[in-house]
Formats: structure tokens, C-alpha cells, sequence
């Protein structure tokens, strides 16, 4: 079972999908629960005992983790129309990339707190925002404000993709892009979500399904910073 499972992940993620591992020892605690529960011992039952315990024991723990997501995505979800909290106290547990949580420039958009972006001199470098509100199907407009700290302009890409992108080969033409010119200081920048939804050749993007938007810039010749503001739906 072990082997026939690793199998069909190996084979996924050669097709270019992503092989969830996870999802595998999921079925394997559900295989070994009907196991350890389903023999009958003749003899000791002691074994059968502790490996029913153990299994037990695997079951509960996978069922915390899916609460504790569950409850996240409810807080999400909840949160809406702002699609980040810029109070909260570790950015790393939705971004991923060189952020952090900031006081500069908050006042500008009337709250205390904004998200401090560090941007190097890498073929790509920003933010990820991978822990996110999926269901966007309310709304018209994707809000963004951003403060550049620097006297030059700061060509920036947002980028947005939903579920579907995520499992499929990741095509360029597969998810929403533009690009973005952030001037010197204050800049609100409006996003129709009609035109996130047509982006992909050949089908509509899931609005209930959102999973992933980025903000990022392609080999500066040096480091840049920029602070986010405000990110929200309208």
C-alpha cells in the first residue's frame, strides 16, 4: 500500500503536479485505522492494542491540524473586505519573502501598522501572499496601496492565480499578471477583478478559489524597498 502510494505521487509530480505527500499519509492513517481495528486477535491482544492506540492517537492529531486550518480560513474569511491584517504580529505566516511588520508610512493610509517589502538584485524578488481569503466573488476591484520610499519609479508585477494554476504546469498564460509603476511616495492602484477572472487562455479563473497573488520586480540593479499599505477587496 506504502509502495502503490508513493507511486501515484511520484507519477503526479512528473505530470507537473504538485505530489502531496501529505494527502498520502493521510490515507495510509485511514488504511491502518481500518486495519488495527478490524483483526482480531486470538491470543495477546496486546499488540493489537498498542497499534490501535497509536493509529488512535495519528487520527486525533490529523484532525487537529484540519481544525486548526479550518478555523484560520474562517478568520480569513471573516476579515473580508481586507484580504491582510497588517497588525498581525508575524507576516511569515502568510507571505512568504524578505517582509516584515512596520510603523513607517502607516499613518498615510490610517491604520498603525504596514508591511515592509525587501527587494534584492534576484532574477525575481518579493512577496507571496499564500495565506489568503479564497472567495472573492462579492467584489469588483482589488485595492492596493504602496509606499515608495526612493526619488525613482519602481516597476513592479502583481501576479494572481487560483487553485486550478496551482495543479496544473504553472503556464505563464495561465494566471493573471500587469504591471505595476510605483511612483516616488503615495500610490493607490485599482485592480478589475473582470480582468483577473479573463486572464487565463482559455477558461475563466475561479473566483471561490483564489490561492495565490505577488507582488515582485525582476533584477533591480540594487536593492529596493516598498511598503504595502493597504490590500483589500472593493
Amino acid at each position: 500500500m506504502l509502495v502503490a502510494g508513493g507511486l501515484i505521487e511520484w507519477l503526479q509530480g512528473s505530470l507537473d503536479r504538485a505530489a502531496d505527500w501529505h494527502d498520502m499519509g493521510r490515507n495510509l492513517i485511514g488504511a491502518w485505522l481500518v486495519l488495527a481495528w478490524a483483526h482480531r486477535p486470538r491470543r495477546s491482544a496486546t499488540g493489537v492494542g498498542l497499534a490501535r492506540l497509536l493509529v488512535t492517537a495519528l487520527l486525533l492529531w490529523e484532525l487537529g491540524l484540519v481544525a486548526v486550518i479550518g478555523l484560520r480560513q474562517w478568520q480569513l474569511a471573516i476579515q473580508l473586505p481586507l484580504l491582510y491584517d497588517f497588525a498581525q504580529p508575524d507576516p511569515q505566516r502568510f507571505w512568504d519573502g524578505q517582509v516584515q511588520r512596520s510603523t513607517r508610512y502607516s499613518g498615510l493610509s490610517d491604520r498603525e501598522f504596514s508591511l515592509r517589502v525587501e527587494l534584492d538584485t534576484e532574477r525575481y524578488s518579493g512577496a507571496s501572499l499564500d495565506n489568503l481569503a479564497s472567495d472573492w466573488r462579492d467584489y469588483r476591484h482589488l485595492v492596493l496601496i504602496l509606499y515608495n520610499p526612493d526619488q525613482d519609479p519602481l516597476a513592479m508585477t502583481l501576479r494572481i492565480n487560483d487553485r486550478a494554476h496551482d495543479r496544473g504546469n504553472n503556464a505563464y498564460e495561465d494566471r493573471f499578471h500587469t504591471r505595476l509603476v510605483v511612483a516616488p511616495g503615495l500610490n493607490r492602484f485599482a485592480v478589475p477583478l473582470t480582468d483577473v477572472q479573463q486572464a487565463p487562455a482559455g477558461r475563466a479563473m475561479a473566483m471561490d478559489a483564489i490561492r495565490r497573488l505577488l507582488l515582485f520586480t525582476s533584477r533591480q540593479p540594487a536593492p529596493r524597498t516598498v511598503y504595502l499599505l493597504d490590500l483589500r477587496l472593493q
